[in-house]
């Protein structure tokens, strides 16, 4: 059964997200990149929700990395440790922790 997003509203605190209601209920936060793609009255299934989920946790992954870069150069191996040490801290152990690692630091590869 297709669920419906009606609104989409910025955070107080975070400007950079937005928090995203499905049937007029909060069902998730996503960065301002992702948020763009959305719109009020849009309908979604499970796969899309989940699908949106993974593209935002990696979409954090990636700046958290480029935030922990501008103090200065870093190796691969110092990125994945702090990207594993922020992640475990935070949510319990993630299983696509691995996945958007190498996607985020593939992506550095090429910056």
């Amino acid at each position: 059964m297709a669920r419906q997003i009606t609104a989409i509203t910025p955070q107080k605190r975070n400007r950079n997200r937005y928090n995203v209601y499905i049937d007029d209920e909060y069902a998730f936060s996503v960065s301002s990149k992702i948020a763009m793609t959305l719109h009020a009255g849009q309908p979604v299934d499970e796969n899309q929700l989940e699908s949106l989920k993974r593209s935002d946790e990696r979409e954090q992954a990636f700046e958290r990395s480029l935030h922990y870069l501008s103090f200065r150069a870093r190796s691969r191996k110092e990125i994945l440790w702090y990207l594993e040490k922020r992640v475990s801290t935070q949510r319990p152990f993630n299983p696509r922790f691995r996945v958007w690692k190498t996607t985020v630091t593939s992506t550095m590869r090429h910056l």
